[in-house]
């Protein structure tokens, strides 16, 4: 895959803290502001192809959480009410008006599903790509194996440590998800990598489990449906990047169901 690196990114100062992002604003008045959310330790970048098949359907936002790109470290750590708060203050700092497309890859679908059950009256629907499940975090590390769990000790010990981030603050997000208020009844779309990790490094339980988790988010809403993403493995909007578009497109023209 190789980029053109056609966004434009910006630099904003919010509460202290430098956040990088690329805005793209709607030429009318009215449109969704759809807003896309990367996965975790994941740059803008990987919007980039389905930026152009996006564009025209309203205000496009996408950004880099903190450590990430230019955007820098606040020191706070990194819950998911902190990071959704962040993204919170970012869209208001902009001026993007409601109703609001979200759209999360990976960790970032815990993002994306708890700002949309805090802001359910501006929501237009969601889109989930290979997303982070609540259950993902509290089952799937059983289940590891022994190679997974080296692996991911070589990743720790050849990483910057930092207790405060994301990563190492997830274990708190389940039980913030459980506890917040119901998802909202919008068009939601769960996007599915068909192509599984290989099992010497994620046994068969997990790839099982997993797929399980998968159809749990898109009993979420009653107008949930689940598109798999058949020559995709955990990055779809890389590899098969018109389904993210056509999930988008579609929710664009259903009517808004908020009160703004």
């Amino acid at each position: 895959m190789l980029f053109r690196k056609i966004l434009e990114r910006q630099l904003v100062h919010i509460q202290g803290v430098d956040i990088e992002y690329a805005l793209s604003k709607a030429k009318s008045d009215g449109c969704a502001s759809i807003i896309l959310i990367n996965g975790s330790g994941g740059d803008i970048q990987a919007w980039e192809p389905i930026w152009e098949g996006i564009k025209h359907l309203g205000h496009v936002l996408c950004y880099n959480r903190e450590g990430i790109g230019k955007s820098n470290i606040s020191g706070l750590p990194q819950t998911l009410g902190v990071m959704t708060d962040t993204l919170r203050n970012l869209i208001v700092h902009l001026q993007l008006p409601p109703p609001y497309i979200v759209v999360g890859h990976s960790f970032g679908g815990l993002i994306a599903n708890f700002f949309a059950r805090s802001y359910s009256k501006d929501i237009q629907g969601v889109v989930l790509v290979e997303s982070t499940s609540p259950d993902d975090i509290q089952k799937l590390p059983t289940y590891l194996g022994k190679t997974g769990r080296f692996l991911q000790n070589v990743f720790d010990f050849l990483s910057p440590q930092n207790q405060k981030n994301e990563v190492n603050n997830a274990h708190s997000a389940p039980d913030l998800l459980e506890k917040a208020l119901p998802f909202p009844n919008v068009p939601l779309v769960v996007i599915t990598g068909s192509q599984s990790t290989k099992g010497w490094f994620v046994p068969s339980m997990v790839t099982s489990l997993r797929g399980k988790h998968q159809k749990d988010l898109v009993s979420l809403s009653p107008k949930g449906r689940h598109i798999f993403a058949e020559h995709s493995g955990h990055f779809p909007q890389l590899t098969e990047p018109q389904i993210i578009i056509n999930a988008v497109c579609d929710i664009t023209i259903v009517e808004p169901n908020y009160n703004g």
